[in-house]
C-alpha cells in the first residue's frame, strides 16, 4: 500500500494538471505494472498536498514564536554570581518577572497556537496537535541554543498545563450538555 502510494505521488508529479507541469528528477518505475487514477484521486492528492504545505506555512510563526521566546529567555538567565554594571542584572530579573517570564511566555505560545481553534473541529484532537507543534517548536529551539534554561523547562510545562485545561474544560462542557 504504501509503495502504491509513493508510485501515485511520483505520477502525480509527473502529471499535466492543466495549471503548470510537476515533474520529478526521479524516474517513475512500475516494474511492469500497470496504474491508473481516477481524476477524483489524482484532484484529492493535489488537495491533500496544497493542504499540507498550507498547514506548514500557517504554523511557521508558531514555530518561531516558541524558537523567539525560548532565545530570548536563555539569553536573559543570568549567572546569580555575576554583578552587572549599571543595573543590568536587575533590569534582567525584571523582564524574566515580567514579559519573559515562564507564565507570560507560555500564555503567548499558548494564545497563539489556541487562536487556531474553530470550536467545530474536535477539541482533543486539536490540542494534541498543538502540542505536536509546541514540542517540535521547543526541540529545534534546543537543537539551536543548546540546553534550554531553566526557565525555558518551565515555561514548557506551563503550556502543557494549559493545553490539559483546554482538554479538561472541552470535557466538562460536553458532559453538561449530556444531562
Amino acid at each position: 500500500m504504501i509503495e502504491a502510494l509513493d508510485t501515485a505521488n511520483r505520477l502525480f508529479k509527473t502529471i499535466d494538471l492543466g495549471i503548470k507541469k510537476y515533474s520529478d528528477p526521479m524516474p517513475l518505475q512500475t516494474y511492469g505494472d500497470e496504474f491508473s487514477f481516477s481524476t477524483d484521486a489524482l484532484n484529492a492528492l493535489k488537495s491533500s498536498q496544497t493542504l499540507h504545505s498550507t498547514m506548514e506555512s500557517e504554523l511557521e510563526p508558531l514555530k518561531q514564536l516558541v524558537e523567539d521566546a525560548l532565545s530570548r529567555q536563555s539569553s536573559l538567565t543570568l549567572d546569580s554570581s555575576s554583578t552587572g554594571k549599571n543595573g543590568i542584572q536587575a533590569k534582567a530579573q525584571e523582564l524574566l518577572k515580567g514579559y519573559f517570564s515562564a507564565e507570560s511566555t507560555a500564555d503567548r505560545i499558548f494564545g497563539f497556537a489556541f487562536s487556531f481553534y474553530n470550536s467545530s473541529e474536535d477539541r482533543t484532537a486539536f490540542a494534541e496537535e498543538m502540542r505536536g507543534y509546541i514540542d517540535k517548536g521547543f526541540a529545534q529551539a534546543e537543537k539551536m541554543l543548546g540546553n534550554l534554561a531553566d526557565i525555558s523547562r518551565e515555561t514548557h510545562d506551563l503550556i502543557y498545563e494549559k493545553i490539559d485545561g483546554f482538554i479538561r474544560q472541552g470535557e466538562e462542557q460536553g458532559s453538561s450538555m449530556n444531562l
